[in-house]
């Protein structure tokens, strides 16, 4: 069979990507070359180009973007994208106004990833810094969660068109809610952190011997709104709010925090709001 060319390796020393090997079966060929960690993967048809990280390179840091932008949610609400790195920075929102005369809606309508992250309430820094700073570690439901990091999964802002097409349940928890718990009419309900919470189902782990839940709990967070929450107290123990909210013409709101800080939830939401209020260069001053 014809191998594929890379290009020639440049002088360094050697390492396990060094070696040459080809693996083949009936469903897919499988080809390593030591040019700085190049692989090609051909499945059937397709061949597909990755990047691999050399073992020889030191740990990779975490990739952060420290410049601000500005985003129009609503006509209401430019909102300031603030990386956790420069959250006790003081905001200059004129000198922000002047960069972004006219900022733009988000990409996809909604602005969500890595960049939307706050400390808890309380913190200044993560609380294992060797982890956060060099993983992809992000607000990301089933991941390791920082104590200290509160990941804002997304903010969606509605349209006139979201409020012609989408149903009531998604504008109020309560009637999710409903659905979830006639679906688990066996599970019994019971009070946490002042929430109305459920087990969705149990995990076990390989062991035998562990096991933890994952549930769902709804709250009243303010003014009539409801949220829905997610929880998992495993060993990657996450918490989830989900809500939509009139502010600004209306916004669907998802944060991450760990379980740990469940009993908080509250002191998040506060400072979620807080954040937005303050990063808000429609509003003067």
């Amino acid at each position: 069979m014809r191998e594929f060319e890379l290009p020639a390796p440049q002088a360094r020393k050697q390492s396990v990507f060094d070696k040459k090997y080809m693996k083949q079966d009936s469903k897919y060929i499988f080809l390593k070359r030591h040019w700085d960690l190049i692989c090609l993967m051909l499945i059937a048809s397709f061949i597909v180009l990755f990047k691999v990280y050399d073992d020889r390179e030191p740990k990779r840091e975490r990739n952060t973007k420290t410049q601000l932008w500005v985003y129009k949610l609503s006509e209401d609400l430019h909102l300031a994208l603030v990386p956790i790195e420069r959250e006790h920075e003081p905001l200059d929102k004129a000198a922000l106004r002047a960069q972004f005369p006219n900022p733009q809606p988000p990409p996809k309508g909604r602005i969500w990833g890595e960049r939307l992250q706050f400390y808890m309430p309380g913190a200044t820094a993560p609380d294992n810094p060797a982890l956060f700073y060099t993983s992809d570690l992000n607000a990301t439901m089933g991941q390791p969660l920082d104590l200290n990091v509160v990941g804002i999964v997304s903010i969606t802002p509605w349209t006139p068109e979201m409020y012609r097409t989408q149903s009531n349940a998604e504008r109020d928890a309560r009637i999710g809610w409903q659905d979830i718990v006639k679906y688990l009419a066996k599970q019994p309900l019971f009070e946490m952190h002042g929430m109305q919470c459920v087990v969705i189902r149990t995990v076990r782990h390989t062991d035998g011997k562990r096991q933890w839940q994952e549930g769902g709990c709804l709250a009243e967070r303010a003014n009539g709104e409801w949220a829905y929450f997610k929880y998992g107290n495993g060993p990657s123990g996450f918490i989830r709010a989900e809500y939509f909210t009139k502010a600004y013409g209306g916004l669907t709101v998802e944060w991450d925090a760990s379980f740990r800080n469940f009993s908080r939830w509250r002191e998040i939401d506060a400072k979620f709001w807080r954040l937005l209020d303050e990063r808000n260069l429609a509003k003067k001053p």
